[in-house]
């Protein structure tokens, strides 16, 4: 509405399975002109940061780069080791050049420790880390703007207070970011080869590898799970949900309730667009996983988690686990994930006489769609269709779990038509995945040694 330009919605259900709803042109026209009036701050930036010489900041990822290394100005990742300095009055300082300023692109950095033992005397002292952060560009107006912020960070005396302040969200970014980053420069190296990636040696080479990222990340992902479990041992038998009731729930329940969400939120990054198996090779993939380095958390974190919306056959709103048992005949499903949105159609409901919801699920789309740049596709998509599979694989394939398991996810199917309607679903699916589903995915973490 904002460009005056119908986008032309599908009239009916005839429009082929898996295709756009919306006019490209009008996804195109809408992007150029956020990009080039209304999101573009400045060019010509520079970013400087400083913290307590015995801190050490290990990597930048964003539109970033150091002039010496990386003069192209496309960004990514620049490594610490070379462009540090650490000055006389006891500040430590990175400065680098940034790309163009656009709304809503963040810079992560990475500190840690030092390796030094008298860096490391010096830190026992403190209590707080200082940072600060500098930023300069030449604004659209031609004026030179600053911008400087300085924070104190509390430093944590041992595992068990660093874990209770830990933002389970940020700590999923910036592990999905380097994560991300290292598989871009997966595909970089094998583009560089004769063949590419597409085809011979090449591709088995490169989905080795992914397979060797995964399989880091986890081993990752399942060492910080058990050290959590290990420093919240009481409060984790206790959560483990015999006494509550939650016999059912996975182990996921093991984790302090401000943590649970770790483990589950990583899984989605690792199953997703960003580093699934089923998005390997894929161009728009390849384009998501450059884009996701410089998102901003809001944005970063929409993208990793999946959130699924139904509206059965009565017009009923319900938010559902992101989960394959979702796709139920009855239900019309929308699923955000930031750069992707999917309409689901089931088969009972694809007649003529449900157009209005289909048309409510149109206009939660574009709703979601709003006020993102680049704009998201929109897929509609017919229960059966191949183009299915699309969703399939940004979903838990929770049809692989026991009854019980799904009948605690999904109340209502506690009931006859619910039944034949689960056992209808785990038939028609279960020969489509291989991965664990997020219960199997959870348990295997915490057992694992």
């Amino acid at each position: 509405s904002e460009f005056n330009v119908d986008p032309r919605v599908n009239p009916d259900f005839s429009s082929e399975s898996g295709s756009e709803f919306g006019w490209n042109p009008w996804r195109v026209k809408r992007d150029l002109k956020a990009i080039l009036v209304t999101r573009v701050l400045g060019h010509s930036g520079s970013v400087v940061l400083r913290v307590n010489r015995w801190v050490r900041i290990k990597r930048v990822i964003g539109r970033v780069f150091d002039d010496v290394k990386n003069g192209d100005g496309n960004g990514g990742s620049t490594e610490m080791d070379e462009v540090q300095n650490q000055e006389s009055t006891g500040v430590s300082t990175v400065k680098l050049s940034l790309g163009p300023l656009i709304t809503e692109d963040a810079v992560s950095f990475y500190v840690c420790p030092p390796s030094d033992r008298r860096a490391s005397r010096s830190r026992e002292k403190e209590n707080v880390v200082t940072v600060q952060t500098e930023v300069s560009y030449v604004a659209n107006d031609g004026t030179r703007r600053y911008r400087i912020s300085t924070r104190r960070w509390r430093i944590a005396r041992d595992l068990s207070e660093y874990l209770g302040s830990m933002s389970v969200e940020a700590t999923c970014i910036l592990l999905a970011k380097k994560a991300t980053l290292a598989a871009t420069e997966l595909e970089a190296e094998m583009e560089e080869g004769e063949d590419g990636i597409s085809r011979g040696g090449n591709w088995n080479e490169y989905q080795k590898n992914m397979n060797e990222l995964r399989f880091e990340l986890d081993n990752k992902i399942g060492s910080i799970c058990r050290r959590i479990c290990d420093t919240y041992e009481n409060k984790c038998e206790a959560s483990r949900g015999v006494s509550k009731g939650f016999a059912d729930e996975p182990n996921i329940w093991a984790l302090p309730e401000h943590l649970r969400n770790f483990p589950k939120i990583m899984y989605y990054i690792r199953r997703g667009p960003l580093l699934g198996l089923s998005f390997q090779g894929s161009e728009s993939c390849s384009l998501l996983r450059r884009r996701f380095q410089w998102m901003s958390s809001p944005s970063a974190f929409k993208t990793s988690m999946p959130t699924l919306f139904s509206f059965d056959s009565k017009g009923s709103f319900e938010s559902l686990p992101a989960s394959t048992l979702a796709l139920q005949p009855r239900r019309m499903l929308v699923l955000d994930q930031y750069s992707m949105i999917i309409i689901w159609v089931g088969a009972s409901v694809s007649t003529p006489e449900y157009r209005k919801l289909l048309d409510v699920c149109r206009a939660e789309a574009m709703k979601l769609a709003a006020d993102r740049v680049p704009t998201p596709e929109i897929l509609e998509i017919l229960q059966g269709d191949s183009a299915e599979r699309w969703l399939e694989a940004r979903l838990s394939p929770g049809h692989k779990d026991s009854r019980q398991e799904q009948l605690y996810d999904f109340p209502s199917l506690n009931s006859e038509v619910g039944e034949t309607e689960r056992i209808a679903v785990c038939e028609r699916l279960k020969n489509s995945t291989r991965d664990k589903s997020l219960r199997e995915y959870v348990t295997s973490l915490l057992t694992t040694s």
